[in-house]
């Protein structure tokens, strides 16, 4: 008999939990980038920068935030 064990990002997983553990990773890649291209942008009347809010791991209920709705939807955009 042998022990099959999986392993995703250095953390023990069940065999049944690997397409979650994959789309959890996406999505903090996703989330990555994004925070990075969002939080480049300036308000060109306050002079902040917009912040990505996100559930860490997950796809759903991401949006931007910033200091004005211009700003958010100027940034919001560049992201299309």
């Amino acid at each position: 008999m042998f022990n099959l064990e999986w392993k995703f990002n250095g953390k023990r997983i069940r065999p049944n939990q690997i397409g979650s553990e994959l789309m959890k990773s996406a999505a903090k890649s996703v989330q990555s980038q994004l925070a990075k291209k969002i939080e480049s942008h300036r308000c060109s009347i306050h002079g902040k920068t917009a912040k990505l809010i996100a559930r860490p791991g997950s796809f759903e209920g991401m949006k931007v935030e910033g200091c004005c709705q211009e700003f958010i939807s100027k940034v919001s955009a560049k992201l299309k």
